[in-house]
């Protein structure tokens, strides 16, 4: 526990920072993930690992906090679009870690997320996101992104409908929360997750609460291929779930823009165009299942 506080002291000490510089030119940032549950304050400081600091910012500004970020000392992670760095002052310390988010998977249009944003603690002064959204995130983040269900996530979960139901209507949030779902048709990804959570913690979610999000029609065929990596982690599910949820992820992975091709391969040459989806396909099928 000693370990978690430190680390995470040291991240919400370099997120102040960031905070502070992003408010003096007046830029925006959401807090995603363990950085807005421990600022909230579902979590104390030192009761969740945080291993970096993710936040939603607008695609508009990425070019403005890849300034601000080199100025407070980051720098660019090697063969990455949207992670950087700073070493740490102790020399026994990992380094700083920031990962910049210009859209979440589990919504299609970004800047619904910024309207349902609320506000934490005033300690911090940082937003994150409306509840029915974190909740969303959280539950459908580790299958979306990393083909997976990891353990965390129940905690995560479970932890932050605790909080909620302290601060709003228990009825109201769960309805905003399924129309959401629904608009997002994103019930295949999180009723294998609700499903376990329920199970885990009938108190926090009722039969008839994830009732609600129990797919229907053709995205039972979807929550199949869900439910499998729910169960047992296989990694061509790190790329075939987010092209399954909404297929123009998977176009994306294969044809990124030019920001992209500039942060991962150095510069947006032709040549890099053609060789991303050739790389990318190499590493889904060269991958195998744990």
């Amino acid at each position: 526990m000693k370990n978690i506080l430190a680390r995470n002291i040291l991240l919400l000490g370099a997120l102040d920072e960031i905070s502070a510089a992003a408010a003096q030119k007046n830029l925006e940032l959401i807090l995603l993930k363990g950085a807005a549950l421990l600022a909230e304050g579902v979590f104390g400081p030192g009761e969740r690992e945080m291993t970096d600091i993710d936040i939603l910012i607008r695609p508009a500004d990425e070019k403005a906090f890849d300034a601000l970020l080199r100025g407070l000392g980051f720098k660019p992670m090697e063969n990455s679009s949207q992670a950087y760095y700073r070493p740490s002052a102790l020399s026994f310390a990992p380094p700083v870690i920031v990962d910049l988010h210009t859209g979440l998977w589990h919504q299609k249009e970004t800047e619904a997320l910024w309207h349902r944003a609320a506000r934490v603690s005033e300690g911090m002064g940082v937003p994150a996101l409306g509840f029915e959204d974190q909740l969303l995130h959280l539950a459908s983040h580790t299958l979306l992104y990393h083909g997976c269900l990891k353990p965390r996530t129940l905690e995560d979960l479970a932890r932050l409908l605790k909080f909620v139901y302290r601060k709003t209507d228990r009825a109201d949030f769960w309805r905003r929360a399924c129309d959401i779902a629904a608009d997002e048709k994103l019930k295949p990804a999180l009723y294998p997750v609700f499903t376990r959570l329920s199970a885990a913690h009938p108190k926090l979610m009722s039969q008839k609460e994830l009732s609600a999000f129990q797919p229907r029609g053709a995205e039972k065929l979807k929550s199949r291929f869900f439910e499998k990596a729910a169960a047992r982690h296989f990694r061509l599910f790190e790329y075939f779930l987010p092209g399954l949820h909404r297929p123009g992820l998977f176009a994306r992975y294969l044809f990124p823009g030019k920001a992209f091709l500039e942060k991962r391969y150095g510069r947006a040459s032709w040549t890099n165009h053609i060789r991303r989806p050739f790389q990318l396909l190499r590493a889904i099928f060269r991958k195998t299942d744990d």
